[in-house]
């Protein structure tokens, strides 16, 4: 039979455990958010930058759904210079978060909405 330490320090540990789990859940909860966040700027800057060059040339029409990495993987994948060697700064950025593999703005086209927004431009 546990004498009342015993039980006291089994109630700490599970308490404590408990309140870890609660607390690793809420903190993945607000990195979800802040990933969303940063993935919603990184729209936001692509069309924006976008619609300045269409308006300008009258090239390619902006696409809210695409983030900067997908065209630009895009763009280097068709060999454009600006694109391979922006490629290589991004994957230098995002090869800690990427964990540790570089091609990060290829592996991020998005090809259905490509072929989409090359529907629409017709």
């Amino acid at each position: 039979m546990l004498n009342i330490f015993q039980k006291s320090k089994t109630f700490a540990l599970t308490f404590f455990w408990n309140l870890c789990i609660r607390v690793m859940g809420l903190v993945n909860r607000i990195l979800y958010c802040i990933l969303q966040f940063l993935v919603l700027l990184d729209l936001a800057a692509h069309c924006s930058i976008c619609s300045v060059i269409y308006i300008i040339t009258g090239k390619s029409k902006p696409y809210a759904y695409e983030t900067i990495s997908s065209s630009v993987g895009r763009h280097a994948i068709d060999g454009d210079r600006w694109a391979l060697i922006a490629e290589w700064i991004i994957d230098r950025l995002l090869y800690v978060p990427s964990r540790f593999r570089l091609g990060h703005c290829r592996r991020m086209i998005q090809w259905g909405l490509h072929h989409m927004k090359d529907k629409w431009n017709d």
